[in-house]
């Protein structure tokens, strides 16, 4: 009981801390989102005037034309700050002195680890639910609403995986910059594992052929987190009641299994493995 409050309390500790962070996600978001549209809004009055006799359906054309471009800005944004906040929470295991202090709390180091990870969450979710009702306010229209509806739950996911994927990263380094190593190394030792896998199965029960394997090799080194950002970039628009929602449960899953791993990892390490360049013995 004593555990779960301090961690509410270190919780909201931490949002009240960070709070500028949360103004600056939601800023970012503004002008990746509500903004384009409102440049939109006002390009299509300026049109109106300069050709008074041509009949435009405004909400078509955003939802058309514009609305994959607010996508694309948003997908970034996620990925980016899914990175930034990942390293941002995680900060503590790569100092030393912030270390020695955090573990020196009479809290459990596991539930310390989920309310730095909620904390990362809360950050960007909070700011998406809110430039969120701004778009939905600004163009309140059906077509919009459901395009962007498709855009923002898309965003929360990738945001979701590739956050943990970070900490999972962090959890394996000693500092920040080998955490971004360390990411780039897992996505090429998973994609070997992947491939060993479908190889072997291939041999012996003639599933799928190695020629597809060659031809798919560079799609497949991107797994487990990058293969979903390009399949769903591409096929949001035609796709999503079909391969998208089939896509987003597995993302979710995927990222409770890095956040696990991530703090199963962080659980068994020693204070003084921060700042290392990598932590190789957990044990040590």
């Amino acid at each position: 009981m004593t555990s779960a409050i301090l961690s509410a309390n270190l919780l909201w500790d931490n949002i009240k801390r960070n709070k500028v962070l949360i103004i600056i996600v939601g800023i970012v978001m503004f002008f990746a989102g509500p903004f384009v549209q409102i440049l939109a809004y006002i390009d299509w009055r300026n049109f109106l005037q300069s050709h008074a006799a041509i009949y435009r359906n405004f909400y078509q054309d955003v939802s058309m034309n514009i609305l994959p471009v607010v996508f694309g800005i948003m997908l970034a944004v996620s990925i980016l700050f899914g990175l930034c906040l990942a390293l941002s929470v995680t900060g503590y295991m790569h100092d030393r002195k912030a270390a020695v202090f955090f573990n020196s709390i009479p809290i459990k180091r596991r539930v310390l680890f989920t309310t730095q990870c909620l904390s990362g969450i809360i950050y960007f979710i909070a700011p998406l639910v809110f430039i969120y009702l701004v778009s939905i306010a600004l163009m309140p229209a059906y077509v919009i609403f459901a395009t962007i509806t498709k855009i923002f739950v898309i965003c929360k996911f990738i945001f979701l995986l590739v956050y943990s994927f970070t900490i999972l990263a962090t959890s394996l380094a000693g500092t920040r910059f080998n955490a971004v190593i360390s990411a780039l190394y897992m996505a090429f030792f998973i994609t070997a594992w992947f491939s060993l896998i479908t190889f072997f199965i291939e041999s012996f029960y003639r599933f799928t052929s190695v020629s597809s394997i060659t031809e798919n090799f560079a799609l497949l080194s991107t797994l487990p987190v990058v293969y979903f950002i390009g399949e769903i970039a591409t096929r949001w628009t035609r796709e999503f009641f079909g391969f998208v929602l089939i896509c987003l449960p597995i993302m979710f899953v995927l990222s409770a299994a890095f956040l696990f791993i991530g703090g199963f990892l962080n659980n068994i390490s020693k204070t003084e493995n921060a700042e290392k360049p990598f932590i190789l013995n957990l044990y040590r």
